[in-house]
């Protein structure tokens, strides 16, 4: 994961048409909830955006653990126009999943701009991810992730 300032995003996304959004998705998240991260992913920071794409917004919230419904409930308010597609878990549910080796946290960890959140807990992630990539011997390839080892 690369941190990403949000004030740099226009210089990472110049043409991108929503970009205003996104910025304030980002500071009225970080003001409101105090997440313990908020990583952008996908197509944005792939470079393989479309001009208008949406942006998919990974919302790590402090509890250990939150349903979609209610993680969305408390984030969607952020972005009336529907731009910013998040997707929020809890700490320790995020951290499971990059632990069980999910594809969808797999893709957040290596792809993803790390906009704002706590530090320790983005440095416990990044364990998390090094210590997967280890332990099931996770290779990235152009359509996915390989795995060499049985878990």
């Amino acid at each position: 994961m690369q941190r990403v300032l949000s004030s740099s995003l226009s210089s990472r996304l110049p043409d991108y048409e929503h970009l205003e959004t996104l910025v304030s998705f980002v500071e009225r998240a970080q003001e409101k909830l105090h997440p313990a991260a908020l990583i952008l992913f996908g197509s944005l920071t792939k470079g393989n955006y479309y001009l208008d794409s949406d942006a998919d917004i990974c919302v790590i919230l402090a509890q250990p653990e939150v349903s979609w419904g209610e993680g969305y409930k408390q984030v969607a308010p952020f972005d009336p126009e529907g731009v910013v597609q998040p997707l929020v878990y809890g700490t320790e549910q995020f951290l499971k999943m990059v632990r069980d080796a999910n594809g969808l946290a797999l893709e957040v960890c290596h792809d993803g701009w790390v906009l704002a959140g706590d530090e320790g807990y983005i440095q416990r992630l990044e364990e998390a991810f090094a210590e997967a990539k280890r332990h099931f011997g996770l290779e990235k390839t152009e359509s996915g992730w390989l795995m060499r080892k049985e878990g």
